[in-house]
């Protein structure tokens, strides 16, 4: 049976450390943007559409 964890551990482990640091630093840059740019509603709405997509 595929439970879909590919056999070797260390590299799911390796790809799911790598979709966390991606993601950690998309909504570093997000906030950084906000920052920059002013609080502007329309840009949360489509981060919190995007997250929710993931």
């Amino acid at each position: 049976m595929d439970s879909g964890v590919p056999e070797d551990a260390d590299d799911w482990l390796r790809e799911s450390l790598l979709l966390e640091i991606q993601s950690l630093c998309f909504f570093v840059f997000v906030h950084w943007y906000l920052l920059k740019m002013g609080d502007d509603s329309r840009v949360w709405r489509l981060v919190l559409k995007k997250r929710d997509q993931v």
